[in-house]
């Protein structure tokens, strides 16, 4: 019987196959807890023939509980008659598994068959295809000629292209929808079931050799059966920490009628009935009943043939040894011939023999080199002893000379280490001449270089330190001594002339361009505390002039030629005058920070007063002062005392503004500015500095002032209260009442506080102007109905409600709707009892809520069935006419939203007495005789007219 054969790299390998009984497992059916066969859960998928239904048998006749699923119903049905008697339980569960509703429905009814939990669940289920690809495709791979093309002309490649790709698709996506999708669906839906219910879960997918090799006319179904082989081994890894098995079956072929059920099964002859003849063969296959054997008892792996042939088929072909060993054996035989097979072993061992004859041909000529590559090396050898001899005895000749020149050389190592030591010690420990001269002469000027030297004298003075802690203490005191006497002529002649430089920074503007040369001389001072405090009084008394003169001429001479003008021109406009002060001291302060940042040469700060400390030198013996004195203090203490001259003419001039200042809008303005510049400002300099405590003092003075102004004007409208229109609207005094506040609103809109803030902050004024309105208006309708003077405060409240339009007044429009909400409560009740009167009914209603329980209500006086028809006999006319009373009484709310709110109100009361009065007319309690007779209207038409009104 021929074996097959396959090519790789090249080389033609025969393997025999035994194909009557060969299965080949990557992962075996057999799990490591066995669960007794009569109390076994199973679910066959594919059941109603072949290995399916053979394996259904297998587990009936051992007493397990079965589900058999398929398509075919009939066959199921057969089956289960057939098993019934034998298997311990056994139901059939019809579907296709294809469909993903099918899927979960089969899943359902096996669950609820099995009582709820399963433990093996088996998948035969499978299609085929058994074409070979081009011709299912349509593809012609015959070399035709062709005619020479002309490149510009149409071309028509039609011959070129597949005439049925379609139907290639398709059985693609059929074949994966059975062998590989349906199955991982399939899973999906047991595996929950076989993790939570069973204590040893077992998945045992029947696949095929197609899964691991390939096959001529399988193409589409090899690759369904790899993805499932892929998809199950990798699944087999993921589950097992869950208990559940996932065994994999690749039987060889064997006789079952899939190959039959092909999806592209051609057909021959008009009825298209005959089928051709399917591509390969069951010469030697085994029986689905042997098949179902194996997997059940899950011995299979006990063939010895088998165990080789999985081996085999185990082996990696990416190996490169085995493709090298391949590529060799390869170029042994061109055909593959019955005797090249037999006689392969034996061609083998001559084709080494003749190798290793060849290998020692070669050999001897490579020995016979090395002879004479040896005879060569003991020419030289002697050739070098000879020369070592030579050298030997001239060393023995100059040994003495070379001891001497050894000895010499030592000492002017010696030598040159004591004056690199001296000099070392020289350039460390003193200064020269010319430093010297720099440091301390009073005729030279202070220039980079001076700074150097300083810093060289620094670092002498420091590691004089080191000195006094060896033996050289006396050397350590001498040079420290010279060192503190340079040092102190140094720093007074540094002061004197800082001094002379701080007298120089007098320019008003404060953005003189500070030299590089003073910012070093302001770094060294910093190192003698007496000298910089010296310097920076000497500052702070030459700015403190030069900004006071600065603002003073500001105010009273403008700028250089007049431009800008004086600030004081504009006194007679108190924000603009106020305006321009804080802008120039606003300015004033940015320009002085950044020269006093500029002078002691500190990082600029962001505005959040983060703090950060000057590092001076470690050499340095001296600090400013005992707790380090940081950067930011410094500056921050020199610009309060270089700004503290303009707190009193900015003080002065503010409150003679206010003091002459009456009008309230006005005062509550100039107090938003002065707070705008406060907060600005004080970002700068701090809340302790003098000008933050000035502006803080002014912006109280002109709050104060504001609400003098607002008190007065409130008392003025106490005394002479307007009073109200025959319109019931809103006053002269109110509107311009409001308009003020407007105003007042607008202007603390734009004063940058934040929603939160703005409700504290703006409480008091709102409290401030409105509630005294508000007692002017309840005064001024004191004599007025209740009626009216509900709709006049509602007017006058909503008029107020409506201007409060800004963020910061949420609060008091809360408490302003409450208030209209209690005025609307009196309207409704007011107008609801002039509705009962105006309807008649208000006596029966009256009646029927004052009777006692015991009476009934048509015993009482006036209220029997002809007294009540008679008063309901006006109740059309009433309602024709209610809305358009309602209308004219209503008529003077300035709010249509309030106005509409009461009107519904009231019908909604007035529907509710009548439906009070028509319920106790109909109860039989109080024994009226025909109560439908006597009422009119029934409730709801009543609501119906008014509504539609």
């Amino acid at each position: 019987m021929a074996a097959p054969c396959f090519l790789i790299g090249g080389a033609v390998i025969a393997i025999p196959f035994l194909l009557n009984s060969v299965l080949s497992r990557s992962r075996g059916p057999a799990r490591t807890i066995r669960i007794p066969i009569s109390k076994e859960r199973v679910v066959i998928i594919g059941a109603s023939s072949g290995i399916g239904s053979e394996l259904a048998r297998i587990y009936a006749q051992r007493n397990a509980h079965v589900v058999v699923v398929a398509r075919r119903l009939q066959l199921l049905e057969d089956l289960v008659q057939e098993l019934s008697s034998v298997a311990g339980s056994i139901h059939a569960v019809q579907g296709d598994i294809t469909s993903p509703e099918d899927v979960r429905r089969i899943t359902i009814e096996s669950l609820k068959a099995l009582q709820g939990g399963v433990d093996t669940l088996i998948i035969c289920a499978g299609i085929i295809s058994v074409l070979p690809f081009e011709e299912l495709a349509g593809i012609d791979s015959a070399k035709n000629e062709t005619a020479s093309v002309n490149p510009g002309s149409d071309l028509d490649f039609s011959h070129l292209m597949p005439t049925n790709p379609q139907a290639a698709l398709e059985a693609s996506v059929r074949i994966m929808n059975v062998n590989y999708h349906a199955p991982l669906n399939l899973t999906t839906h047991f595996l929950p079931a076989l993790t939570r219910t069973s204590t040893a879960g077992n998945i045992i997918v029947v696949s095929s050799m197609a899964g691991k090799l390939g096959a001529p006319t399988r193409s589409i179904y090899c690759a369904s059966k790899h993805a499932a082989q892929g998809f199950f081994d990798a699944l087999g890894m993921e589950v097992e920490r869950t208990g559940v098995h996932v065994g994999i079956i690749s039987p060889g072929t064997v006789e079952t009628d899939l190959r039959q059920s092909a999806v592209d099964l051609p057909k021959t002859g008009a009825d298209g009935l005959e089928p051709k003849k399917v591509a390969g063969t069951k010469k030697g296959a085994m029986t689905a009943k042997a098949c179902a054997e194996g997997i059940t008892d899950g011995d299979m792996s006990a063939n010895p043939l088998s165990a080789k042939l999985t081996k085999l088929l185990s082996s990696s072909l990416d190996d490169p040894k085995l493709r090298t060993s391949l590529t060799a054996l390869s170029e042994f035989y061109s055909v593959n011939a019955v005797n090249a097979r037999h006689n392969l072993r034996g061609d083998i061992e001559r084709r080494a023999t003749n190798v290793n004859y060849e290998f020692l041909q070669e050999l001897e000529k490579v020995n016979v080199q090395f002879l004479e590559l040896e005879a060569e090396m003991n020419s030289m050898n002697s050739l070098c002893q000879e020369m070592q001899d030579r050298l030997n005895l001239a060393n023995d000749k100059t040994v003495t000379l070379l001891e001497q020149t050894d000895a010499l050389r030592e000492q002017s190592k010696i030598c040159q280490v004591r004056q690199t030591i001296l000099e070392a010690f020289l350039d460390r420990f003193t200064l020269s001449e010319s430093e010297i001269t720099i440091l301390c002469s009073t005729a030279m000027e202070v220039t980079p270089v001076f700074f150097d030297a300083l810093e060289h004298l620094e670092n002498i003075h420091a590691d004089c330190n080191a000195l006094l802690i060896t033996e050289h203490q006396r050397a350590g005191l001498e040079i420290m001594d010279s060192m503190t006497n340079y040092r102190n002529i140094s720093y007074e002649k540094l002061y004197r002339w800082m001094q002379s430089e701080c007298r120089t920074m007098s320019r008003p503007d404060g953005m003189m361009e500070v030299r590089e040369v003073t910012k070093k001389a302001i770094q060294a001072l910093k190192q003698n505390d007496q000298h910089f405090r010296a310097i920076l009084e000497e500052l702070v008394h030459v700015r403190r002039n030069a900004v006071l003169r600065a603002f003073i001429e500001a105010l009273t001479r403008g700028g250089p030629g007049g431009t800008p003008r004086p600030i004081e021109l504009h006194a007679h406009d108190p924000l603009r005058y106020i305006g321009d002060m804080l802008a120039w001291l606003h300015q004033t302060v940015a320009s002085e920070r950044e020269f006093l940042e500029s002078l002691l040469n500190s990082e600029k700060r962001n505005r959040d007063r983060g703090q950060a400390e000057i590092k001076l030198p470690k050499a340095s013996p001296l600090r400013l002062i005992e707790n380090d004195i940081s950067d930011a203090e410094i500056l921050d203490s020199l610009l309060d005392k270089n700004l503290e001259g303009t707190s009193r003419p900015l003080k002065s001039r503010v409150e003679q503004v206010l003091v002459s200042q009456a009008n309230a809008i006005t005062a509550f303005k100039i107090s938003n500015l002065i707070k705008f510049y406060s907060s600005t400002i004080e970002k700068a300099i701090g809340s302790e500095a003098s000008l933050s405590k000035t502006l803080h003092e002014i912006s109280d003075s002109s709050m104060q002032v504001f609400y003098e102004a607002i008190g007065k004007q409130s008392a003025d409208l106490l005394r002479r209260p307007d009073a109200p229109g025959a319109d019931l609207g809103p006053t002269l005094s109110v509107k311009e009442t409001v308009s003020q506040l407007k105003e007042i609103m607008k202007s603390f809109d734009t004063s940058f506080v934040q929603a939160d803030e703005g409700n504290q902050d703006f409480a008091p004024i709102l409290g401030a102007i409105i509630d005294p309105l508000f007692q002017m208006c309840e005064i001024a309708v004191a004599n007025q109905s209740a009626f009216n003077r509900a709709i006049f405060m509602m007017n006058c409240l909503h008029y107020v409600q409506s201007a409060l339009v800004y963020p910061f007044t949420t609060h008091k429009v809360e408490d302003l709707e409450k208030q209209i909400q209690g005025y609307v409560e009196i309207v409704v009740d007011e107008q609801h009892m002039v509705l009962l009167k105006q309807s008649g009914i208000a006596p029966l209603i009256q009646a029927m809520e004052t009777k006692d329980d015991k009476t009934p209500l048509s015993q009482v006086p006036n209220m029997d069935g002809t007294s009540i028809i008679t008063v309901l006999s006006r109740l059309d006319h009433f309602l024709g006419s209610v809305n358009l009373d309602l209308t004219a009484w209503l008529s003077k709310i300035v709010s249509s939203r309030l106005a509409k709110n009461i009107s519904t109100q009231n019908v909604k009361m007035f529907v509710d007495a009548y439906r009070r009065l028509c319920n106790a007319i109909e109860d039989p309690k109080n024994k009226y005789e025909f109560p439908a007779t006597i009422l009119v209207r029934t409730a709801d038409e009543v609501e119906m007219l008014l509504v539609e009104d």
